[in-house]
């Protein structure tokens, strides 16, 4: 026995050793890859790994998948990991329920139905004075340690496959390995009771009437949190979070930046290591509690996923998208974005007002100018005359001067059918001025200059429908 005791504290060691210097490690270098499907394989391969070191010092090998567990679940990549194998978990479980299931004899169940709840009763008291007292000894408050121990006052999984053991060796026999896995399986039953109502038991046990506010000692979010949540933690999104922070905004962040995330965690930073992609990431972060959604990063087909995930599971949160430009503005907007802020356009309107302020223009005409732009929706930043190497999935601007004898000349701007030829007419130069967005009555003449939006190829068909018929 002390010789397999020594084997087990040797086991331990080595293993939380493997965990605290070399699964970091590992795991960065995965992390790095960015493969979702090496994420998985490296998480099998350690709980293999484990198990089957415990098994060759004689020990159970779910003694090792179970270390293997713990250590993943104290890694910055918990979510993460948990999401990847989230799969393999609920088929599991099924399972592993499923062989309890079959461990009970309902006949000895019922003849021991009393004995039971008794040891039930003793189970879940004994275990939430022995944690309310550990947690008094370290100096927790009484309303803390209370409401900790009942959410921990279940029977634990592992208590499974212990038994399971007992069994195997003949330690127990069926009647009383019956009663305990039913005991465990009905302190199961009642944990989402005491977690729900943990912290009503602590009040009461301090015999502080029930108020409807939450207990500020407990950290739960309040529901009247203005909680920003940024998806990527680039510089973007760094600057993003230095003006709330310094506005005392609460915000929490998810990267998939492996060094990124460990250096502003060093730092303090609520940052946390997951793929926005992942509903159950979302779930975790609390995303249902968010009162805005900042989208940093440009992959379009990250944004086809992100964007519904965020929609269905915050429907209140207004989502703002940053973009490199105002290619899929409409696309995004159909998506569930609130507001699209395309960096390019940004870009030239922060350059434009510099300019209007060197020229001696006023503050206020320049800020209104610009939010004028901002609520019409960057209407006249989306076209631009085009170069040589041209997009054609961009929106250009496109000049069609009438000659005498155009098709289009003696027509009004209702006579177009400018959303048969799918484009936009911006505005007509005449004799220098420029008129923008004309009325629907106005004629044109020879001399005119058009200024079209579109794309290059519809923007042909439009020139040679307005010359030519």
């Amino acid at each position: 026995i002390a010789f397999a005791l020594l084997k087990g504290i040797l086991a331990f060691f080595l293993l939380m050793a493997f965990g605290k210097w070399a699964l970091p490690r590992i795991f960065d270098e995965v992390a790095r890859s960015r493969s979702n499907e090496l994420f998985v394989l490296s998480t099998l391969v350690v709980a293999l790994v484990t198990g089957a070191f415990t098994q060759w010092l004689g020990l159970s090998m779910a003694l090792g998948a179970f270390m293997a567990g713990m250590l993943l679940g104290e890694s910055q990549y918990r979510r993460q990991l948990e999401a990847d194998i989230r799969p393999f978990r609920d088929l599991l479980m099924g399972l592993f329920f499923i062989s309890i299931g079959m461990m009970l004899d309902f006949t000895l169940v019922m003849r021991f139905w009393w004995q039971i709840l008794l040891i039930l009763v003793a189970v879940v008291l004994g275990k939430a004075l022995i944690i309310h007292g550990i947690l008094r000894l370290v100096g927790e408050p009484f309303r803390i340690a209370m409401s900790t121990a009942m959410s921990l006052a279940q029977v634990g999984e592992f208590s499974f496959v212990v038994l399971a053991l007992a069994v195997n060796y003949q330690l127990l026999n069926n009647e009383i390995s019956t009663i305990l896995v039913m005991v465990a399986v009905l302190s199961m039953a009642i944990a989402p009771w005491l977690v729900r109502h943990s912290v009503d038991i602590a009040k009461w046990a301090l015999g502080i009437r029930q108020a409807k506010h939450v207990d500020e000692a407990v950290p739960l979010m309040m529901d009247d949190h203005e909680l920003v949540m940024i998806f990527g933690y680039g510089r973007v999104g760094q600057t993003i979070a230095r003006f709330l922070k310094t506005e005392a905004v609460p915000y929490l962040v998810l990267d998939l930046d492996p060094t990124r995330v460990t250096e502003a965690r060093r730092a303090g930073e609520p940052i946390y290591f997951g793929d926005v992609c992942k509903r159950a990431i979302l779930k975790q972060m609390g995303v249902k509690q968010a009162k805005m959604i900042v989208i940093t990063f440009c992959e379009s087909r990250s944004l086809e996923e992100v964007l519904p995930l965020c929609k269905l599971l915050a429907p209140e949160a207004k989502i703002l998208v940053r973009t490199k430009d105002d290619s899929d503005l409409d696309l995004l907007k159909k998506a569930g974005a609130n507001q699209v802020i395309p960096e390019s356009l940004e870009g030239s309107l922060m350059l434009v007002s510099q300019v209007l302020h060197q020229c001696g223009v006023p503050l206020a005409r320049i800020l209104k100018r610009l939010e004028s732009e901002r609520r019409n929706h960057y209407q006249f930043l989306h076209g631009f005359f085009s170069g040589t190497e041209t997009d054609f999935t961009l929106e250009s601007l496109h000049a069609v001067a009438l000659p005498r004898g155009a098709d289009a000349i003696g027509k009004t701007v209702a006579d177009i059918m400018w959303e048969t030829l799918k484009v936009e007419l911006r505005a007509i130069r005449r004799n220098g001025a420029e008129v923008e967005h004309p009325e629907q009555d106005w004629v044109f003449r020879a001399g005119d200059i058009l200024l079209i939006v579109g794309k290059p190829r519809r923007l042909e068909k439009a020139e040679a429908k307005l010359l030519h018929g």
